[in-house]
């Protein structure tokens, strides 16, 4: 999770690509912010840039190190949300599929990419402060980027424009559309998160 958003620059995917930046074209228009996320990570990690007072695989042996790796790869390309529904979908089939066996046992790897993603848009399921705090945040961020966005000539991004988005609708349509069907399926694996 510590990972997961590391060196963000405050803009979203959607601005990467339509601006075509570096970002974007190193990682071909695709899970843009995660891929560099996570590279980003890695290269403090183990890579040219490594500081080994971060390096969390130092004592494993370099199979199990490059199967970690890959793990939180794979778990930070799942924050994508161009890639929410597909994965709330997939987490519905493993929930029926596993509600066929007697022992209903959900953990490890097949739903660690669903956690960090639940986690990644957990903040409106916080307590009411915290959740405004970061609400104000977030669309800070939104409104800079639109701001951008209208300095260059751009279309402005739906929620960026500071003149015309309603913050409370647009959170009211996120939770419920994004955040609780998604939370309802974590609740069906991990009963006490209902």
């Amino acid at each position: 999770a510590a990972i997961h958003d590391v060196g963000h620059p405050g803009r979203t995917e959607d601005f990467q690509i339509n601006n075509m930046t570096k970002l974007a074209l190193r990682y071909n228009d695709r899970s843009v912010l995660e891929n560099m996320h996570v590279a980003a990570a890695f290269s403090h990690i183990m890579g040219e840039d490594r500081d080994s007072d971060l390096d969390i695989l130092e004592y494993m042996q370099p199979e199990q190190a490059k199967a970690v790796r890959s793990m939180c790869i794979d778990a930070v390309l799942h924050t994508d949300m161009k890639k929410h529904f597909s994965l709330v979908s997939q987490m519905k089939g493993l929930w029926m599929r596993k509600g066929q066996e007697s022992d209903r046992n959900f953990g490890g790897w097949e739903v660690l990419p669903y956690v960090l993603h639940m986690a990644d848009i957990s903040s409106q399921a916080k307590h009411l402060p915290l959740a405004v705090e970061w609400t104000e945040r977030l669309h800070g961020e939104f409104f800079e980027q639109g701001d951008e966005e209208k300095k260059l000539g751009l279309p402005v991004t739906p929620l960026m424009c500071r003149l015309e988005t309603n913050i409370a609708e647009g959170q009211v349509g996120f939770i419920k559309f994004l955040v609780h069907p998604a939370y309802e399926v974590l609740g069906m694996m991990v009963p006490r998160v209902k």
